[in-house]
């Protein structure tokens, strides 16, 4: 607390750093505790529609795979028609 006791104390930006700093950390605890409610939020979700996200998650291997091969076909010269596909 040097700040206090120097020469050029300013009270009324010790008292107005002082509160910013307050605010700031209600801000950040604020902050804290909306990232915990967005967390249990999204695992509730994830729990809720796990056999939905996993149906998506392996319909798009699928397709990824479905791409892969028809990309490969067409550099194999299949560019007129992509029947290999």
């Amino acid at each position: 607390m040097k700040a206090l006791v120097a020469e050029d104390f300013d009270p009324k930006s010790f008292a107005a750093q002082t509160m910013q700093s307050q605010m700031v950390g209600e801000m950040i605890g604020k902050l804290a505790d909306g990232i915990s409610s967005l967390d249990k939020e999204l695992y509730t979700q994830v729990v809720t529609n796990y056999e939905d996200l996993l149906s998506q998650a392996t319909g798009i291997e699928a397709l990824q795979s479905e791409c892969v091969a028809c990309v490969e076909c067409l550099c194999r010269g299949g560019r007129t028609q992509l029947l290999c596909c």
